[in-house]
């Protein structure tokens, strides 16, 4: 299980933070997860870009503070109302720790002798992630990272 620093202490508390460790990918996999969980269990799409648009400026052109419930975000107060009123931090970390430990790790091992390498898990590509994620909800669908791998992501 990952320690967690004072910058996810902080975001789980829900206080203003930047996303300061992006991947090579431009994306910071654990929040990228947790918005594919939140389409899975609401249809509502909430992509990665427009909560790093959100998040890079923390007051509003007007400058006033930028908050959630302001009005003027309705995608980012649909999605903190969710996660919030469902108490769902846990059920987001356990999606995360699944696709991760069982789905990927299983994938891994499976593959390893046809090429396939490991790679550590916050630097996965959101091809990589998306393809994870579909694995998870898609029991027909055949899991082909060695392929994303080879291409580059």
């Amino acid at each position: 299980m990952e320690d967690y620093g004072i910058e996810e202490a902080l975001e789980i508390g829900g206080e203003y933070s930047e996303f300061r460790e992006l991947n090579e990918f431009g994306i910071q996999v654990r929040a990228y997860l947790f918005l594919k969980k939140y389409e899975l269990e609401t249809g509502n799409t909430l992509s990665f870009d427009t909560v790093l648009d959100y998040f890079s400026q923390e007051f509003e052109s007007d400058g006033s503070l930028r908050l959630y419930n302001n009005g003027r975000h309705p995608e980012m107060q649909a999605f903190v109302e969710w996660m919030w009123e469902g108490m769902r931090l846990r059920d987001m970390i356990t999606f995360v720790d699944y696709l991760h430990f069982n789905i990927y790790t299983n994938y891994f091992f499976e593959n390893k002798d046809e090429g396939f390498q490991d790679q550590v898990f916050h630097r996965f590509s959101p091809q990589m992630l998306d393809a994870l994620v579909r694995a998870y909800t898609d029991p027909d669908y055949v899991l082909d990272l060695t392929s994303l791998q080879q291409a580059g992501y």
